[in-house]
Protein backbone atom coordinates (compact mmCIF):
# COMPACT_ATOMS: atom_id res chain seq x y z
CA UNK A 1 0.00 0.00 0.00
CA UNK A 2 1.19 3.56 -0.75
CA UNK A 3 2.75 4.94 2.44
CA UNK A 4 1.38 8.41 1.59
CA UNK A 5 -2.21 7.19 1.95
CA UNK A 6 -3.96 7.26 5.33
CA UNK A 7 -7.59 6.13 4.95
CA UNK A 8 -8.74 8.85 2.49
CA UNK A 9 -5.75 11.19 2.85
CA UNK A 10 -3.48 10.94 -0.18
CA UNK A 11 -0.72 13.30 0.98
CA UNK A 12 0.01 11.84 4.41
CA UNK A 13 3.50 12.05 5.84
CA UNK A 14 5.16 11.87 9.24
CA UNK A 15 6.34 15.12 10.81
CA UNK A 16 8.06 13.12 13.55
CA UNK A 17 9.15 9.51 13.13
CA UNK A 18 11.71 8.49 15.77
CA UNK A 19 13.39 5.09 16.05
CA UNK A 20 11.45 3.72 19.02
CA UNK A 21 11.54 0.01 18.20
CA UNK A 22 14.80 -0.06 16.22
CA UNK A 23 12.95 -0.92 13.04
CA UNK A 24 11.73 -4.48 12.64
CA UNK A 25 14.86 -6.19 13.96
CA UNK A 26 13.81 -6.10 17.60
CA UNK A 27 11.32 -8.34 19.35
CA UNK A 28 8.93 -6.35 21.56
CA UNK A 29 6.19 -7.79 23.75
CA UNK A 30 3.95 -4.73 23.44
CA UNK A 31 4.01 -1.33 21.80
CA UNK A 32 2.06 1.27 23.78
CA UNK A 33 0.34 3.85 21.56
CA UNK A 34 -0.74 6.92 23.53
CA UNK A 35 -3.19 9.41 22.01
CA UNK A 36 -2.19 12.91 23.05
CA UNK A 37 -3.03 16.46 22.03
CA UNK A 38 0.09 18.54 21.26
CA UNK A 39 -0.66 20.87 24.20
CA UNK A 40 -0.86 18.01 26.71
CA UNK A 41 2.83 18.00 27.58
CA UNK A 42 1.97 17.72 31.29
CA UNK A 43 0.11 14.47 30.61
CA UNK A 44 2.99 13.11 28.59
CA UNK A 45 5.57 14.05 31.20
CA UNK A 46 3.43 12.49 33.94
CA UNK A 47 3.37 9.21 32.02
CA UNK A 48 7.12 9.42 31.39
CA UNK A 49 7.71 9.90 35.12
CA UNK A 50 5.27 7.20 36.22
CA UNK A 51 6.77 4.63 33.85
CA UNK A 52 10.15 5.66 32.41
CA UNK A 53 10.96 4.14 29.06
CA UNK A 54 13.97 2.36 30.56
CA UNK A 55 11.67 0.35 32.85
CA UNK A 56 9.22 -0.22 30.01
CA UNK A 57 12.08 -1.62 27.95
CA UNK A 58 13.05 -3.98 30.79
CA UNK A 59 9.59 -5.57 30.63
CA UNK A 60 9.63 -5.77 26.84
CA UNK A 61 7.56 -2.69 25.97
CA UNK A 62 8.01 0.50 23.98
CA UNK A 63 5.88 3.67 23.95
CA UNK A 64 4.93 6.21 21.30
CA UNK A 65 2.86 9.36 21.81
CA UNK A 66 0.62 10.07 18.82
CA UNK A 67 -0.37 13.53 17.62
CA UNK A 68 -1.11 15.65 14.59
CA UNK A 69 -0.13 19.12 13.42
CA UNK A 70 -0.79 21.68 16.23
CA UNK A 71 -1.54 24.48 13.77
CA UNK A 72 -5.24 24.75 14.60
CA UNK A 73 -7.05 26.84 17.21
CA UNK A 74 -9.27 24.98 19.70
CA UNK A 75 -10.88 26.72 22.66
CA UNK A 76 -10.19 23.96 25.19
CA UNK A 77 -6.48 23.72 24.35
CA UNK A 78 -3.67 26.29 24.65
CA UNK A 79 -1.87 27.06 21.42
CA UNK A 80 1.33 25.10 20.75
CA UNK A 81 3.99 25.84 18.15
CA UNK A 82 5.56 23.07 16.08
CA UNK A 83 8.94 24.15 17.39
CA UNK A 84 7.84 23.08 20.89
CA UNK A 85 6.93 19.61 19.62
CA UNK A 86 10.26 19.41 17.79
CA UNK A 87 12.12 20.30 20.99
CA UNK A 88 10.16 17.79 23.06
CA UNK A 89 10.80 14.99 20.60
CA UNK A 90 14.49 15.89 20.35
CA UNK A 91 14.63 15.41 24.12
CA UNK A 92 12.52 12.26 24.52
CA UNK A 93 12.47 10.67 21.07
CA UNK A 94 8.99 9.20 21.62
CA UNK A 95 6.53 11.27 19.52
CA UNK A 96 4.99 10.02 16.28
CA UNK A 97 3.35 12.95 14.51
CA UNK A 98 1.31 13.13 11.32
CA UNK A 99 0.71 16.11 9.02
CA UNK A 100 -3.09 16.24 9.58
CA UNK A 101 -4.44 18.92 11.91
CA UNK A 102 -4.78 17.72 15.50
CA UNK A 103 -8.51 18.16 15.97
CA UNK A 104 -11.19 15.89 17.45
CA UNK A 105 -12.69 15.43 13.98
CA UNK A 106 -9.30 13.98 12.96
CA UNK A 107 -9.01 11.48 15.81
CA UNK A 108 -9.53 8.58 13.42
CA UNK A 109 -6.52 9.69 11.38
CA UNK A 110 -4.46 9.72 14.59
CA UNK A 111 -5.74 6.29 15.59
CA UNK A 112 -5.10 4.61 12.24
CA UNK A 113 -1.76 6.41 11.88
CA UNK A 114 -0.63 4.82 15.14
CA UNK A 115 -1.70 1.34 14.09
CA UNK A 116 -0.07 1.80 10.68
CA UNK A 117 3.15 3.06 12.23
CA UNK A 118 3.22 -0.01 14.48
CA UNK A 119 3.00 -2.40 11.53
CA UNK A 120 5.75 -0.57 9.64
CA UNK A 121 8.21 0.54 12.32
CA UNK A 122 7.57 -1.83 15.23
CA UNK A 123 6.44 -4.83 13.25
CA UNK A 124 7.80 -7.50 15.55
CA UNK A 125 5.81 -6.31 18.56
CA UNK A 126 3.47 -9.09 19.62
CA UNK A 127 0.75 -6.76 20.93
CA UNK A 128 -0.50 -3.20 20.75
CA UNK A 129 -1.73 -1.38 23.86
CA UNK A 130 -3.74 1.68 22.86
CA UNK A 131 -4.46 4.27 25.58
CA UNK A 132 -5.32 7.90 26.15
CA UNK A 133 -2.84 10.21 27.85
CA UNK A 134 -4.95 11.00 30.90
CA UNK A 135 -5.11 7.55 32.50
CA UNK A 136 -2.63 5.55 34.56
CA UNK A 137 -1.96 1.98 33.50
CA UNK A 138 -0.43 -0.95 35.39
CA UNK A 139 2.05 -2.18 32.79
CA UNK A 140 3.38 -4.93 35.05
CA UNK A 141 -0.07 -6.48 35.25
CA UNK A 142 -0.49 -6.10 31.48
CA UNK A 143 2.81 -7.90 30.96
CA UNK A 144 1.64 -10.77 33.16
CA UNK A 145 -1.62 -11.08 31.20
CA UNK A 146 0.14 -10.96 27.84
CA UNK A 147 2.55 -13.67 28.95
CA UNK A 148 -0.21 -15.95 30.28
CA UNK A 149 -3.97 -15.41 29.82
CA UNK A 150 -3.77 -13.58 26.48
CA UNK A 151 -0.55 -15.03 25.09
CA UNK A 152 -2.23 -16.81 22.18
CA UNK A 153 -5.19 -14.57 21.35
CA UNK A 154 -6.00 -13.91 17.71
CA UNK A 155 -8.52 -11.85 15.73
CA UNK A 156 -9.73 -10.00 18.82
CA UNK A 157 -9.71 -6.61 20.54
CA UNK A 158 -9.78 -6.55 24.35
CA UNK A 159 -11.26 -3.67 26.34
CA UNK A 160 -14.51 -2.16 27.60
CA UNK A 161 -17.30 -2.98 25.18
CA UNK A 162 -20.08 -0.54 24.37
CA UNK A 163 -23.27 -2.22 23.17
CA UNK A 164 -26.27 -0.65 21.45
CA UNK A 165 -25.08 2.95 21.86
CA UNK A 166 -26.45 5.79 19.76
CA UNK A 167 -24.84 8.68 17.89
CA UNK A 168 -25.03 12.03 19.67
CA UNK A 169 -27.50 14.07 17.64
CA UNK A 170 -27.90 17.01 20.04
CA UNK A 171 -25.83 20.10 19.25
CA UNK A 172 -22.50 19.74 21.06
CA UNK A 173 -18.82 19.21 20.40
CA UNK A 174 -19.52 15.52 19.86
CA UNK A 175 -22.59 15.91 17.65
CA UNK A 176 -22.72 13.38 14.83
CA UNK A 177 -24.67 14.53 11.79
CA UNK A 178 -26.95 12.18 9.88
CA UNK A 179 -24.75 12.54 6.80
CA UNK A 180 -21.72 11.46 8.86
CA UNK A 181 -23.39 8.36 10.29
CA UNK A 182 -26.76 7.35 8.90
CA UNK A 183 -27.74 4.64 11.37
CA UNK A 184 -29.42 5.14 14.74
CA UNK A 185 -27.18 2.66 16.55
CA UNK A 186 -23.47 1.94 16.53
CA UNK A 187 -22.11 -1.59 16.20
CA UNK A 188 -20.56 -2.95 19.37
CA UNK A 189 -17.22 -1.19 19.91
CA UNK A 190 -14.58 -0.74 22.60
CA UNK A 191 -14.17 2.47 24.59
CA UNK A 192 -11.24 4.31 23.07
CA UNK A 193 -9.40 5.14 26.30
CA UNK A 194 -7.79 1.67 26.44
CA UNK A 195 -7.64 -1.59 24.52
CA UNK A 196 -5.23 -4.41 23.74
CA UNK A 197 -4.80 -6.09 20.35
CA UNK A 198 -2.48 -8.78 19.00
CA UNK A 199 -0.37 -7.52 16.11
CA UNK A 200 -2.01 -9.87 13.59
CA UNK A 201 -5.34 -8.14 14.31
CA UNK A 202 -3.72 -4.72 13.92
CA UNK A 203 -2.32 -5.74 10.54
CA UNK A 204 -5.81 -6.80 9.46
CA UNK A 205 -7.24 -3.42 10.46
CA UNK A 206 -4.45 -1.46 8.76
CA UNK A 207 -4.64 -3.44 5.53
CA UNK A 208 -8.34 -2.66 5.15
CA UNK A 209 -8.69 0.87 6.61
CA UNK A 210 -8.64 2.54 3.18
CA UNK A 211 -11.73 0.57 2.13
CA UNK A 212 -13.98 2.30 4.66
CA UNK A 213 -15.68 5.67 4.50
CA UNK A 214 -14.03 8.00 7.01
CA UNK A 215 -15.87 8.52 10.31
CA UNK A 216 -14.30 10.80 12.90
CA UNK A 217 -15.41 9.01 16.10
CA UNK A 218 -12.30 6.87 16.18
CA UNK A 219 -13.24 4.16 18.66
CA UNK A 220 -16.48 3.52 16.78
CA UNK A 221 -14.67 3.54 13.41
CA UNK A 222 -11.80 1.20 14.34
CA UNK A 223 -13.22 -1.17 16.94
CA UNK A 224 -16.84 -0.94 15.81
CA UNK A 225 -17.42 -0.35 12.09
CA UNK A 226 -14.16 -1.85 10.83
CA UNK A 227 -13.95 -4.67 13.36
CA UNK A 228 -17.53 -5.77 12.74
CA UNK A 229 -17.09 -5.80 8.96
CA UNK A 230 -13.79 -7.71 9.26
CA UNK A 231 -15.33 -10.15 11.76
CA UNK A 232 -12.92 -9.24 14.54
CA UNK A 233 -14.15 -10.17 18.00
CA UNK A 234 -14.66 -7.36 20.52
CA UNK A 235 -14.15 -8.92 23.94
CA UNK A 236 -15.10 -7.18 27.17
CA UNK A 237 -12.49 -7.63 29.92
CA UNK A 238 -12.21 -6.41 33.51
CA UNK A 239 -9.86 -3.41 33.58
CA UNK A 240 -9.98 -2.74 37.34
CA UNK A 241 -6.43 -3.98 37.88
CA UNK A 242 -5.14 -2.38 34.70
CA UNK A 243 -6.54 1.16 34.32
CA UNK A 244 -6.67 3.83 37.00
CA UNK A 245 -8.37 7.18 36.52
CA UNK A 246 -7.02 10.48 37.88
CA UNK A 247 -9.29 12.33 40.29
CA UNK A 248 -9.75 15.17 37.83
CA UNK A 249 -9.81 14.47 34.11
CA UNK A 250 -8.46 17.12 31.76
CA UNK A 251 -9.12 17.47 28.02
CA UNK A 252 -7.50 14.56 26.27
CA UNK A 253 -6.49 13.13 22.89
Amino acid sequence: MNSNILIDLTNFEYLQNPRICDGSAEDVLALVLVHSHPSNINHRNRLREQMPREILAEIGMRRAFLMGDPNVSQKQYPRVNQSEIDAENNKFNDIVQGNFLDHYHNLTYKHVMGLTWATRFCSRAAFIVKMDNDIKVNFFHIRQLLKTTYADIKNVLLGTSQVKTNPVRAISKWQVLQKEYVGDEYPTYLSGYFYIAPMETVRKLVANAHKFRYFWVDDVFVSGIMAQDLQIERRNIDLKKIVHWPQEKEPTR
